[in-house]
């Protein structure tokens, strides 16, 4: 399932419109998608960052992140505008199509992406976050994302996901509406 505001409606088809293909990714987020995932603590992160975890214990991450998701989410969240200055919602979702690529070859459990964009001091801030939904945590209320400010689209990745889910012709397609 995929799920927009009206902000990233607006956002995606003024950036997306005049596009023919996503642009190419930088090579860092490239370099994420193709370092794969690591499972560690009973959480799932991006291998190149898997290193920089240390070991904890349920109760530690509880009293640091809140709960398992708060812990995944703090490591699995990229900002897109810190690779690149121009398009960072386009090359944010050209992010998640690889990554939905990826995850779908690699998780046996569904996951949620969620890419959102706001205007920021120096220019537009877009960021790439994914984590796994667990029984009675909640990072996000998806219900009422058209009260966010920012423009946010969520994704359901479940294992052997539909690789062209999140293709541009998709993309534009959903968002019109």
């Amino acid at each position: 399932m995929i799920l927009f505001n009206d902000e990233m409606r607006r956002r995606a088809s003024r950036e997306l419109l005049n596009l023919v293909r996503y642009p190419q990714l930088p090579i860092g987020l490239s370099q994420i998608i193709q370092s794969g995932f690591s499972k560690k603590n009973g959480c799932y992160f991006f291998e190149n960052y898997a290193s920089k975890l240390e070991e904890m214990g349920p109760d530690m991450i509880r009293s640091r992140f809140g709960d398992l998701t708060g812990y995944e989410v703090s490591f699995n969240t990229i900002h897109i505008d810190d690779f690149s200055e121009e398009l960072t919602l386009s090359i944010g979702l050209a992010f998640s199509r690889e990554f939905l690529k990826s995850w779908a070859k690699w998780a046996d459990v569904p996951c949620k992406l969620v890419v959102a964009s706001n205007d920021g001091e120096f220019g537009e801030d877009t960021s790439f976050r994914f984590y796994v939904p667990r029984e009675d945590e909640v990072y996000m209320d998806y219900s009422n994302i058209s009260g966010f400010d920012e423009a946010i689209i969520a994704v359901d990745v479940l294992p052997g996901s539909d690789s062209n889910l999140l293709n541009l012709d998709r993309v534009r397609n959903v968002m019109a509406g």
